[in-house]
């Protein structure tokens, strides 16, 4: 039985092989060919506006270029909006800049049922995270309220966990949280995003 189980991950490479060649992997944003499936090309990737350091230790916020010569002074530097209202939670952290290259990956994946994103997304989730997880013990999505479920089908925000919860090796538990108000769809407006979902979650039983 252990014989068979070493020929496992060859069985499967040599499958990835044949349906790479069969059905040639596209660029997810533009439709290029590229090497391997679910990933972008190096056109769009070039494109994309990555979030790095220097940056708000609080909401991850990208500082401006001309902070970038000396980071070590910022250390573990706030943003005036963290420092005038802080955060309930203690970091967070965001892999892009939502802008115009990002804008219709990230439409695509949440209201076109461009679920194949998901792999990708969650790849770069796992890189923007990487001082988080060591000390991360559950991975929990925010959920959606049960009308919305039903009329988008899929959580996407549960698809990018449990991606991630597979990379990492960390529990995944999707039913953790409640959605108990049903809020519109409000993007661009960060004002009234930040009132709406005051009081929408309820802590379920882990």
């Amino acid at each position: 039985m252990w014989g068979i189980k070493r020929f496992f991950p060859y069985v499967r490479r040599a499958g990835l092989v044949i349906l790479n060649i069969l059905l040639p992997p596209k660029c997810l944003k533009c439709a290029t060919r590229v090497a391997d499936a679910h990933n972008i090309c190096p056109e769009c990737w070039k494109n994309l506006s990555f979030i790095s350091d220097p940056k708000c230790h609080g909401c991850g916020f990208p500082f401006g270029s001309e902070y970038e010569a000396d980071y070590s002074v910022l250390g573990d530097a706030y943003c005036a909006a963290c420092q005038k209202s802080p955060h309930i939670f203690d970091q967070a952290t965001s892999a892009l800049r939502y802008d115009d290259e990002s804008r219709s990956m990230i439409l695509g994946f949440k209201h076109q049922d461009r679920t194949e994103y998901t792999q990708y997304f969650s790849k770069l989730l796992y890189q923007a995270g990487r001082d988080f997880w060591h000390d991360t013990d559950i991975i929990v999505p925010i959920p959606l309220h049960k009308n919305r479920l039903l009329s988008r089908r899929y959580n996407q925000s549960a698809l990018l966990t449990e991606s991630l919860s597979r990379q990492l090796g960390i529990l995944h538990s999707p039913e953790a949280l409640e959605r108990i108000k049903n809020t519109p769809p409000q993007q661009g407006n960060l004002d009234k995003r930040s009132k709406n979902v005051k009081g929408l979650l309820k802590q379920e039983k882990i």
